[in-house]
């Protein structure tokens, strides 16, 4: 399949938590299809479903530099271009209003500014939300009981966290974090109360980044750290279930060539985490949404291929492809006493068969049921002498 298509990429969960207060384990089951193969494009995506459980994305076109934007009728793919004013389009977000038309936020590069847009069931409407200082870039769009929009996005030049939100009349913006370098990769949803959840990232040092998260208590803004396990929490994306609780895709490098799709959700005491798609360089450009029966569904770039996927919990799409082994990457080493292999999932210990000599650390438990259907049904294959 050539470069420059959005996909789709189906998957079937197998999830199994252990009991403590962080898992890592591998989805299986995938199965894709062609979106939109025009130019170079997919960059940036933003998903969100209507309440016929169609999927609308928002995304870059690298080719042209402008905002595009696709819908699933129930039959076919309808893609239009939204603004091609400019450089614009990258940064997107997209919501849904109670009428079913898209708002989208994005950044406009040329001027250094927060953009948004929305349909109004005829055209586009489009206004520039701030343009003090350079500003604009990882935008989340969030619409309350009113269909007002909130947007979260980042500072850049002072390297903060904003929130903007429309009251109906005029645009209140706000800083939530200025605590060091934050607010890359913000994602924002609204809970039953109209408070904001948003996540996103602290550069927390030399290679290093955490996945952060805050929520609004209605007195005041409370801050959490998700992830930090190396270099995590870039391209993250929220969503709350019919609980409140936060469900948040987002992108992990256990390597510098190597990029992995991360789930976490909230389960009332714990974290929970997944490697969800680990071939390649994957999972940057997240978007995660969720239908009315809590099923999960995450849009993200395939950079290898520079391809737009969508990995989803639902069995809607799936033509019962099984997952297979692929060569581990490992999260870091290089297989000596000192400095062994780290084994971050289970095509890592199966990678191990590769090199039965080297050296081998263990980062995390892993669920290896996900090798039931692997080499045509044997299951994962032991390692060690036969």
């Amino acid at each position: 399949m050539k470069n420059g298509s959005i996909l789709f990429l189906i998957a079937i969960v197998t999830i199994s938590f252990l009991a403590m207060p962080s898992v890592n384990v591998i989805a299986s089951d995938w199965t894709i299809i062609v979106i939109d193969s025009t130019n170079s494009i997919g960059k940036y995506p933003s998903l969100v479903l209507d309440e016929m459980g169609h999927p609308h994305i928002s995304y870059f076109d690298i080719t042209n530099k402008d905002l595009k934007y696709a819908t699933w009728t129930g039959s076919s793919w309808n893609v239009v271009t939204v603004d091609s004013t400019n450089t614009v389009g990258e940064f997107s977000s997209i919501a849904l209003d109670s009428n079913g038309n898209p708002h989208i936020s994005y950044a406009d590069f040329t001027n250094d500014a927060l953009k948004y847009a929305k349909w109004t069931g005829s055209e586009w409407n489009r206004v520039t939300v701030d343009s003090t200082g350079i500003v604009g870039e990882d935008t989340s769009i969030a619409l309350d009981n009113n269909d007002n929009p909130h947007i979260s996005y980042l500072d850049w030049q002072n390297k903060d966290l904003k929130y903007a939100k429309w009251d109906g009349n005029n645009w209140e913006v706000v800083t939530i974090d200025s605590a060091g370098d934050v607010g890359y990769d913000t994602s924002i949803a609204l809970d039953s109360n109209g408070y904001a959840h948003i996540t996103y990232t602290y550069e927390s040092g030399l290679a290093n980044a955490d996945l952060k998260y805050a929520r609004w208590t209605g007195n005041n803004w409370n801050i959490v750290t998700v992830d930090d396990l190396g270099v995590v929490g870039y391209d993250s994306s929220i969503e709350l279930d019919s609980n409140d609780r936060p469900h948040i895709s987002y992108w992990y490098s256990p390597q510098l060539d190597a990029g992995r799709l991360k789930y976490a959700s909230w389960s009332g005491s714990a974290w929970n985490i997944e490697t969800v798609d680990t071939p390649g360089y994957v999972g940057l450009g997240t978007s995660i949404s969720l239908d009315n029966n809590d099923t999960v569904f995450i849009a993200y770039w395939d950079v290898t291929n520079s391809n737009l996927k969508m990995a989803t919990t639902s069995q809607l799409f799936s033509d019962g492809a099984v997952d297979e082994p692929v060569d581990g990457t490992f999260g870091g080493g290089d297989g000596t006493v000192e400095n062994p292999y780290i084994i971050v999932d289970v095509h890592d210990l199966q990678a191990m068969n590769n090199n039965r000599a080297a050296h081998y650390a263990l980062s995390n438990d892993i669920d290896a049921s996900v090798t039931i259907g692997w080499n045509a049904g044997a299951g994962f294959v032991p390692v060690g002498e036969e």
